[in-house]
């Protein structure tokens, strides 16, 4: 396989994730079990953690559509920037439901071998969602490692 192909192949993969948000086992599918998940701090770094947070938010928000606006691939690495659109269906941080329309932004750095992600750090506008269902925004713990 040539460098262009790898770097599709890798793409395609990271993709899987990004586009199945409401469906835990379909965004979690090319995610190995082994997988290092760079979650926010505190949070064990393995894919029952990020199986757990992801679940959070879906049973707080639904209908979501989510957009790969582009991707770049080097090596083993892509680097995804995504928007998602969703419904306000259940409490959030505190929030209890408000039935709002909100765009959330993010990023996520994949780390591919085979057909898996073996290696995962995301970040998301968490800030801009809870101002859009009108709480006071309040930063996530930051990142180690």
């Amino acid at each position: 396989m040539n460098t262009k192909e790898h770097l599709a192949k890798i793409k395609t993969v990271a993709a899987k994730h990004y586009l199945a948000p409401e469906e835990t086992d379909a965004a979690m599918a090319a995610v190995s079990p082994d997988v290092v998940y760079h979650g926010p701090a505190g949070l064990p770094k393995t894919l029952e953690s990020w199986k757990q947070r992801h679940e959070r938010f879906v049973t707080s928000f639904g209908d979501m559509e989510s957009t790969i606006l582009f991707q770049v691939a080097e090596g083993d690495l892509v680097f995804t920037y995504w928007t998602m659109k969703a419904t306000h269906k259940g409490p959030f941080l505190g929030i209890p439901a408000t039935g709002k329309r909100v765009i959330m932004t993010g990023v996520g750095i994949d780390r591919i071998a085979g057909d898996k992600v073996v290696e995962h750090w995301g970040l998301q506008d968490m800030m801009g969602v809870v101002g859009q269902i009108g709480g006071t925004p309040v930063p996530e713990p930051p990142r180690v490692g």
